[in-house]
């Protein structure tokens, strides 16, 4: 990497104190009986840090910028001087490699308050903590630091030349920092991030909208339209070419038709095998996200609540790798407890009665489904009669057996799915581990005993009512080793764990959170994706598809009436907690009104563009050098809008843990896609004119490589043809 890729910055900040009632430090309030003389609120940290910023990036220096004589600047917030920097920082192309500040005070003393300042000023810079080194210090009583006098901060500060479409991404956060810089020097005290932008539809209304004129305009006392006009008089974000004030005070923003076509490069600088980086986070969050989902007992073939489970989860598990999360994909296998004992004893019955004893009936509680019949005659041909004359007394191997041809079936079934698993946990093993009893003996204080049972107390955090987790006869109930494993979890050392469970889990959430909360583990890193029931419609009618499982409908049925992609996109097209009622007239259907057809036919239709200027008439295109000035019509700049929405939509999703959110842009793009290819000229992309047709190429690659990227991270395949 070259020199002009990283900017170093060092600066040093010190102001008197008097006698008063407190001082802000990195942001943060400190009560005492001192306070900072200064022509602003006096931050000496943020000072020093705003000016090593400046220096690294060669502009003027603090008192240049903000002179103390100046009645402008004066008691100008600190933070608005640091968000002067770093939109600099913004314009200039670079980001926060590190930042290292020490304060030096001699009284208060500050430890107390260390942790909220580093907290502030990751928060302040948007970077994670990790990034901000912050230490503390005293003069040892000399000088006038100290001698209580003064307090001083020494900052530095590494940049980073961000990647085009770090640039890009930061376009929109520069709008927000203006907005929210001129809202604090009117009087209010707003972060940039609760400021909401907006894509008008009508590109008249320019390319961002805002309301945050009228939204404030109580507030501050005036009318929506005399601050917006204020707003746009003002405003110099570096790529805004014309702010116009609409209506009582709507703020539309033009920017440049460089910062759109751009993300067409970068799409393209982006492309891997048929997909692109371009989404991906630029800053890694590095935090390891733990996602059970399935986790199906094996027992029985999977149904369509397992297999919607499976597709949100594993879907999330997609978006979120993309968003930059150390993902762990987990399936917890309940191998162990009475179904594995009912299971054990249903197969016994099936084997016996392969074995030719009629007499011989699955009990009441066990499984009777085609499943248990089919892995007896599996046995049968292995062992023959072997355990014909006393089965029970090997009731262990037939346990060990079912649970193995079960799992192994359910594996392979999700595999075909296009689901997998980094990590297959069980029952069988923590209940070997030791760890149900310690957890036992630490959940002691908020267990108590009632009718010879163990209770734990989680009506006291939102459970309707107190949980048994040790029966009367000394047996565990499900919940206890529940308990030990997500102990384990935990202790792995997750900065997040995520359970997708099926609906009939609602009321499993507070008892969970409680029993964690109980141990002593931060619930906040604890969450929950509940995925609701599936009823199949053919003809307008609730259809009742073949019940191989013996009581529910299997994945596989649905799978082989309307293949994979259907699925796995209808599946998540709807948000987890929305009952599906699933078509299966629309999903088999080839047209426009099926969801999942119509994104894949737009892929295909984007290759036949690409695969026809490029393979066929072998075209001298070059797509990663067009002219970005010719991509000027409504509709173009309205695809490349769209195109760029994509980082958006991710971080949203992973964010909200909905993937739905995905799916919802596959269809938003494919319709952005089609309106463009309908426009005129635009299907006679392959023309005479060589300029023209090279930047239409690039789009329409640029398009397909994203939507492709889109189905990919829902599990559906992005077709050449159809």
């Amino acid at each position: 990497m070259s020199d002009s890729s990283y900017r170093f910055g060092i600066s040093r900040d010190i102001h008197r104190l008097k006698e008063g009632t407190g001082f802000i430090l990195c942001s943060t309030f400190i009560p005492c009986d001192k306070m900072v003389e200064a022509h602003s609120d006096g931050d000496v940290a943020l000072h020093a840090l705003s000016e090593a910023i400046f220096l690294a990036l060669g502009l003027p220096d603090l008192g240049d910028q903000f002179p103390p004589e100046s009645q402008d600047t004066l008691n100008i917030k600190s933070m608005s001087i640091l968000n002067k920097a770093l939109l600099d920082m913004d314009d200039a192309g670079f980001e926060i490699g590190n930042v290292t500040i020490k304060v030096f005070l001699e009284r208060p003393k500050l430890y107390s308050f260390k942790s909220d300042m580093r907290k502030n000023l990751a928060l302040a810079l948007g970077v994670d903590i990790s990034k901000v080194g912050l230490a503390l210090g005293t003069n040892e009583k000399l000088d006038s630091v100290g001698q209580g006098l003064a307090i001083e901060a020494y900052a530095s500060v590494l940049l980073v030349k961000r990647k085009v479409k770090e640039i890009y991404m930061g376009f929109e956060n520069n709008i927000k920092n203006y907005l929210a810089e001129q809202l604090n020097k009117m009087g209010l005290d707003i972060k940039a991030e609760s400021i909401q932008l907006s894509i008008p539809r009508v590109k008249e209304h320019g390319d961002y909208s805002t309301n945050v004129a009228l939204r404030y305009a109580k507030q501050l006392g005036k009318k929506g339209v005399e601050i917006a006009k204020l707003l746009a008089d003002e405003c110099n974000v570096k790529g805004v070419t014309k702010v116009e004030v609409a209506g009582p005070g709507f703020l539309n923003f033009f920017v440049s038709n460089d910062l759109m076509t751009n993300v067409v490069k970068e799409i393209l600088e982006g492309e891997k095998d048929g997909l692109t980086s371009y989404g991906e986070s630029s800053e890694p969050s590095h935090k390891k996200v733990d996602i059970e989902y399935v986790s199906a007992n094996p027992t029985g073939y999977l149904h369509l609540g397992h297999a919607r489970g499976a597709a949100v989860g594993d879907s999330l598990a997609r978006i979120m790798k993309k968003a930059g999360y150390d993902v762990t994909r987990e399936y917890y296998i309940n191998d162990a407890g009475n179904q594995i004992d009912h299971m054990g004893e249903s197969l016994i019955a099936r084997y016996k009665q392969r074995c030719g004893d009629a007499s011989a009936e699955v009990p009441e509680d066990g499984y009777h489904g085609q499943d248990i019949v089919n892995i007896a005659e599996k046995l049968y041909q292995e062992i023959g009669d072997k355990y014909f004359a006393n089965p029970e007394e090997h009731i262990d191997f037939f346990k060990e057996y079912g649970t193995k041809a079960l799992l192994d079936k359910i594996k392979s079934d999700l595999n075909n799915f296009r689901v997998n698993f980094d990590v297959f946990s069980s029952e069988k093993v923590i209940r070997k581990s030791g760890r149900i009893e310690s957890c036992l003996e630490k959940l002691k204080p908020w267990t108590y005993e009632a009718d010879g049972a163990t209770f734990l107390k989680t009506k006291q955090d939102g459970d309707d009512k107190d949980r048994v987790i040790v029966k009367s006869d000394g047996s565990f109930t499900y919940f206890l080793p529940d308990i030990a494993y997500h102990s384990d979890k935990f202790d792995r050392g997750f900065d997040m764990l995520v359970d997708v469970f099926g609906a009939d889990h609602g009321g499993y959430l507070a008892r969970m959170y409680s029993a964690m909360k109980s141990l002593g583990y931060d619930t906040s890193k604890l969450n929950f994706s509940l995925v609701q029931i599936v009823r199949l419609f053919k003809g307008g009618e609730e259809f009742k598809m073949s019940k191989r499982t013996g009581n529910a409908i299997a994945m596989n049925d649905l799978i082989n009436e309307v293949g994979v992609d259907a699925v796995r996109y209808f599946f998540v097209a709807r948000a987890g907690t929305s009952h599906l009622d699933f078509d299966l007239d629309l999903a088999k259907s080839l047209s426009s009104s099926n969801p999942v057809y119509y994104a894949q036919y737009t892929h295909a239709r984007l290759y036949s563009i690409v695969e026809k200027a490029v393979d066929v008439l072998k075209l001298p295109l070059d797509l990663t050098n067009f002219d970005s000035s010719l991509l000027s019509s409504d509709k173009e700049v309205a695809l490349m809008k769209m195109l760029k929405e994509y980082p958006k939509r991710i971080a949203e999703a992973s964010s909200s843990l909905e993937p739905y959110k995905i799916a919802l842009y596959t269809q938003t793009l494919s319709t952005a896609i089609n309106e463009w290819y309908q426009q005129k000229n635009a299907k006679a992309i392959v023309m005479e004119n060589i300029p023209l047709t090279n930047a239409r190429v690039a789009l329409a690659k640029a398009s397909m490589l994203v939507l492709a990227d889109a189905l990919n991270l829902i599990g559906v395949s992005a077709p050449k043809h159809m």
